[in-house]
């Protein structure tokens, strides 16, 4: 039988200062807990960061005084949290958490969490999709809004009039002379608007609608038919 003789660094009491030199000089706040919840330690940077004591915390059940922490989390699921935002209301500070479960012989015995404040690198950083998903919403919205809903196809009569109409519409699309639709209210101005666009060679553009109503007269023509700078 060969016996081995414990050296100093396999000493487990040594050990645990090495880790508890190596969690204080860490510039992010660590909390240990274990498997029942109960809070175990706090490094230096969590007690600046946060204003709580080791006092305060350690003790304390991480399931009742956080949660939906990161490390509550790990506890309840074994399984490692990366990137976990929450609002830490004991010192009103938001902080973005990685927390990862101690196994041992294939049993939980602690979880762990490190974490730092939200800083405003990261909260311009979300922001910044927040608006890029606006402007995409938007433009999807504008792309609906100036798609054409009619087509030729959707323009139904049989009277020979109306098939002459309808007929000469279709030819006109094909140009690039501008086009002057006139007609009673209701008779489907609008409607061949679309289908003449829609059939035109600018149909992958958008069809935009101008309530001439709304513009002055003293305006009407540059808002219409452009300006020479």
């Amino acid at each position: 039988m060969t016996h081995l003789k414990m050296t100093e660094r396999n000493n487990p009491r040594q050990l645990e200062e090495e880790l508890k030199v190596l969690y204080s000089s860490i510039q992010q706040a660590i909390e240990v807990a274990g498997k029942d919840g109960i809070i175990q330690y706090v490094n230096p940077y969590f007690c600046r960061l946060t204003g709580i004591s080791p006092y305060e915390r350690i003790g304390k059940n991480i399931f009742e005084v956080a949660p939906e922490s990161a490390l509550a989390r790990v506890l309840r699921t074994h399984e490692p949290i990366y990137a976990h935002r929450s609002h830490m209301e004991e010192c009103d500070l938001e902080i973005i958490a990685n927390a990862h479960p101690v196994i041992i012989n294939g049993e939980i015995e602690a979880g762990i969490a490190v974490f730092q404040p939200l800083t405003e690198v990261s909260k311009l950083k979300e922001e910044i999709e927040t608006s890029k998903k606006t402007i995409e919403e938007l433009s999807l919205r504008l792309d609906q809004l100036s798609r054409n809903y009619y087509t030729f196809d959707d323009i139904l009569g049989s009277h020979p009039d109306f098939v002459f109409v309808r007929n000469k519409s279709r030819r006109a699309a094909g140009t690039n002379t501008p086009i002057l639709l006139l007609g009673e209210p209701g008779t489907g101005k609008e409607i061949f608007a679309h289908a003449i666009h829609g059939s035109s060679l600018r149909s992958q553009k958008p069809f935009v609608k101008v309530d001439c109503a709304d513009i002055p007269e003293s305006r009407l023509e540059i808002e219409l038919m452009g300006s020479e700078l």
